[in-house]
């Protein structure tokens, strides 16, 4: 009899009237084995590259290096590394681990999208060059090194189609996000970079690491992505508060609003005039969140746009004083859907 047993025994004996039946069953609990400690359930999962360059060194050489590195940096045991696939943009790289969740790596490619990553080269020359400055900037803004950057393409656009994947594993500081835009009105007067450039050098002005602001054409439209770091997502919009049928038109109705915009904050990223994608004009805006104006629809209608403009003011005016709405400027509009155009006012 172990000691145990042999104290339990004294105490039990001790004890008046405790039944001979529980005095066996306390002796059988003391001498069941302790349970094992069982750890938790370890899934075989994967990490998967796809598009990663073909070099100098084989594929399954820099499968081993990657899955090395997503082991340092993940804390998780690799169990193979290999190339699954090659084609004519590169290799498929897996890396096969254990682990009780699959890792979510911080990354700037866009899930939501296609998969392209930041910024939109057309050549992979162009995107391999700028490479390493952005994964210094990666570093520094997650706090995170990286354990794979490399460009790839993008198949379904034919310009900007090159892009940059890097990929780091652990809680970053800032997490690099892409919002993608549809843009079905083209700007006019302004070249591509001018216009690009104007737009991230305003979201830094208003405090954002805007990295990347990208055009890719589409078929019948585009799209505009804006890659930054933030701790958040942020919410941006992309309207045309005017519709109008000719470019004399839209540079009178942007003439109105620019006075208006200016004196207002958040200033708008992008105000311009352009060219629908299925034809006619409209004025266009961008915000980092909602437009420092609001804009109201007048309910009376008119024939022509020159009715409308004859009776631009006197609507507002209407509405600032006998409606008490804080009306600041009015421009016209054709509304397709009703066959007429309308005033709309821009309201504080």
């Amino acid at each position: 009899m172990s000691a145990s047993v042999r104290r339990l025994s004294s105490i039990l004996l001790l004890v008046p009237g405790l039944a001979s039946a529980q005095f066996v069953e306390a002796v059988r609990a003391l001498r069941a084995p302790v349970p094992a400690i069982v750890p938790a359930d370890l899934g075989v999962r994967e990490y998967t590259l796809k598009g990663y360059p073909k070099g100098t060194e084989p594929c399954v050489a820099s499968a081993v290096r990657i899955g090395e590195a997503v082991a340092r940096a993940a804390g998780v045991k690799v169990v193979r590394a290999y190339c699954s696939a090659e084609d004519a943009n590169g290799y498929e790289i897996k890396v096969v681990y254990e682990a009780a969740e699959a890792l979510r790596p911080v990354t700037t490619v866009n899930r939501a999208g296609r998969g392209e990553g930041f910024g939109a080269f057309d050549t992979r020359q162009e995107c391999e060059a700028a490479l390493a400055a952005e994964a210094a900037a990666f570093e520094a803004a997650t706090g995170l090194a990286p354990v794979v950057s490399y460009c790839l393409r993008d198949d379904l656009s034919d310009k900007g189609s090159w892009s940059m994947r890097i990929d780091s594993f652990g809680a970053a500081r800032l997490a690099p996000m892409t919002k993608t835009l549809p843009v079905f009105t083209r700007p006019d007067g302004v070249g591509r970079s001018e216009f690009l450039g104007g737009i991230k050098d305003r979201l830094q002005a208003q405090g954002v690491d805007a990295r990347f602001v990208a055009w890719r054409p589409v078929s019948g439209y585009a799209e505009l992505s804006i890659a930054y770091y933030a701790a958040q997502r942020l919410a941006f919009e992309l309207s045309e508060p005017a519709k109008l049928d000719s470019k004399a038109q839209c540079q009178a109705a942007l003439a109105e609003m620019q006075p208006v915009l200016a004196a207002r904050t958040p200033a708008p990223l992008a105000l311009y005039c352009g060219q629908q994608m299925i034809g006619g004009w409209e004025v266009a805006w961008m915000y980092m969140g909602a437009p420092s104006i609001k804009t109201v629809m007048a309910a009376e209608s008119f024939k022509s746009y020159a009715d409308c403009m004859a009776a631009r003011v006197r609507v507002a005016e209407h509405h600032r004083s006998d409606l008490g709405q804080h009306v600041v400027g009015s421009v016209c509009s054709r509304e397709v859907l009703e066959y007429a155009w309308k005033v709309i006012l821009l309201e504080e």
